[in-house]
């Protein structure tokens, strides 16, 4: 299932306040761009915000990807409800209605996309957009086995510097997906032991790329973030 997914994956960060570093202010605006080949599958994640007229965080297939994606594109989310779930998956598709809306995206998951592969041109590029969450710190339970996750924050972070590093146990597994090798890197990806978690403590989470862990319990464990850029002045 996941082997199957393959392209190319480019992401830019055009948010100048990001980009030059110290200077910050409330309601950034920030966006990242992925190009999207025909009928290939891409893993994507955004933890761009974006406040509803109800005041709630509630980011929707529509607000997500919008008309920038023909209709026939599918959207899935890991998300099973037991280990046994036959059907782990909630989709969104979009057709001549519009979008579906099964999925709340928000900066701790991770999905795959994938396009039609007809009619032939080229890639499409898909821009996702929204606030720069300011929020000091972020959690989510993450479950027991295999999670498909993103980092709740608009930067890249080492991995050590990550709650999910901290809170990990022996025996976990993460699996990071390399669009220029269309394959995991390493294929068999990270495990921890008892000396520790070797060459992914040198890993970097880049932004807008998920990735998958597997966490060695049936137990969940809550996952604590800090925001890694300076607050809004």
């Amino acid at each position: 299932m996941k082997r199957s997914l393959m392209g190319l994956f480019g992401c830019l960060l055009a948010t100048s306040a990001l980009a030059q570093g110290p200077v910050y202010s409330v309601n950034i605006v920030g966006f990242n761009k992925h190009v999207l080949e025909r009928g290939k599958l891409y893993m994507i994640a955004t933890a761009f915000e974006d406040v509803g007229t109800d005041g709630v965080l509630a980011l929707r297939a529509n607000d997500v990807f919008g008309n920038q994606l023909p209709n026939g594109t599918t959207v899935n989310y890991y998300h099973p409800s037991s280990t046994n779930d036959l059907t782990p998956y909630d989709q969104d598709a979009k057709n001549f209605a519009g979008w579906s809306s099964n999925i709340v995206f928000q900066g701790f998951m991770g999905f795959w996309v994938k396009t039609p592969a007809t009619p032939a041109g080229a890639p499409y590029e898909l821009v996702m957009k929204g606030q720069v969450p300011m929020d000091g710190s972020s959690s989510n339970l993450v479950g027991g086995g295999l999670n498909m996750l993103g980092y709740p924050y608009t930067a890249d972070v080492k991995f050590t510097n990550t709650g999910l590093f901290a809170s990990s146990i022996n025996g976990d597994q993460l699996f990071v997906w390399d669009g220029a090798i269309t394959n995991y890197n390493p294929p068999a990806g990270f495990s921890k032991n008892f000396a520790g978690w070797g060459p992914a403590t040198n890993l970097t989470l880049r932004m807008g790329v998920p990735f998958w862990y597997k966490r060695n319990s049936g137990s969940p464990i809550l996952e604590t973030e800090v925001r890694p850029y300076p607050p809004a002045n």
